[in-house]
């Protein structure tokens, strides 16, 4: 090869570098978010309003594919295996995310090191219920009952490993008691056997409970929020009774492990601009949602507290089940 031709191969060789690489930086024009739960349940909603608002800051087409069950470790389980170039993101939870390893038996993925965490989009409130019935009109004298009355209190969450169920695991540990807990298969079925006496009390998020709480069929004893909500400002935390208690369903943004830092970065921004605006952040507070966005480091962290808090529980309060 002459040198004049080998000149002209490696100049247009280097020249196409710089577009190279910032094609491999760019956000795809097509994006499919995976949620890992069924369409039209709270983290489904949560995340279309989410993502129609990313859609419009990146200037880019996010579609939704919903991938329910297991808990939400069916849909991660396939994001977690998708490439890393930006097309693929993941919506997680405390349950996929968090106490999975600790209740699904070979889990097919590590909460901590199988995806490249974006940011925090929101928290969920939970909230401790009781039966209007119930002869019970405050934690303290929940708390009484259970001691006078060891191992006949039952409780109801949507399932095994959920937020929900540490909630209660906590409560017992912190007052000493010992409760049932009867694992559903999702929400619904929870508050529908409260309101009809078939379980005495029932951990449900927030936004889910409020009507029955307003038609005083059940009663709300406590919120799991380190402090009172904005929507039940009259009820009191378990954190004031029991200081430093703060359990909460979240929902993040994930991608697949190895996601360029530029794209992690773009993906970052993006979501903190959406959860700033107001029409988007009005609608997640209505659905019962709380905007909460965080930098991926700080997310990282999230998620290895959650793992450590079952580590915990599982060691020392909970014989974990496979219902899967």
């Amino acid at each position: 090869m002459n040198p004049r031709r080998r000149g002209l191969i490696l100049t247009a060789a280097l020249s196409a570098l710089p577009a190279m690489s910032w094609a491999s930086e760019a956000v795809p024009s097509d994006v499919r978010l995976i949620i890992p739960w069924p369409a039209g349940s709270g983290g489904d909603i949560a995340g279309r309003l989410i993502a129609a608002m990313l859609s419009r800051r990146l200037h880019t087409n996010i579609y939704v594919e919903n991938r329910a069950g297991a808990s939400g470790t069916i849909g991660s389980s396939l994001g977690s295996r998708e490439a890393p170039d930006g097309a693929t993101l993941i919506l997680g939870n405390s349950a996929s995310h968090g106490s999975a390893p600790f209740y699904i038996p070979r889990l097919s993925y590590d909460p901590i090191t199988s995806f490249a965490p974006i940011s925090m989009l929101y928290r969920n409130s939970l909230v401790l219920a009781v039966n209007e019935k119930f002869p019970a009109t405050s934690l303290a004298e929940l708390v009484a009952y259970a001691r006078a009355n060891p191992g006949k209190l039952s409780y109801g969450t949507p399932g095994v490993g959920t937020p929900h169920q540490l909630v209660c695991e906590l409560l017992q540990r912190e007052a000493g008691i010992r409760m049932t807990h009867v694992p559903y298969k999702g929400s619904a079925k929870v508050l529908t056997d409260l309101a009809g006496g078939h379980i005495q009390i029932a951990v449900s998020a927030q936004a889910a409970a409020l009507e029955l709480y307003r038609s005083k069929i059940i009663r709300i004893l406590a919120v799991a929020d380190k402090t009172r909500t904005k929507q039940l400002p009259d009820v009191p935390a378990i954190a004031e009774t029991y200081p430093g208690f703060d359990v909460a369903g979240w929902g993040a943004l994930f991608a697949p492990k190895n996601l360029p830092n530029k794209l992690v970065e773009r993906y970052n921004a993006a979501v903190v601009a959406a959860l700033s605006d107001p029409d988007l952040r009005n609608k997640l507070e209505a659905a019962g949602f709380l905007p909460v966005s965080s930098t991926p480091a700080e997310l990282l962290a999230i998620v290895k507290q959650e793992h450590q808090r079952w580590a915990s529980i599982v060691k020392h309060d909970m014989t974990v089940t496979n219902t899967y």
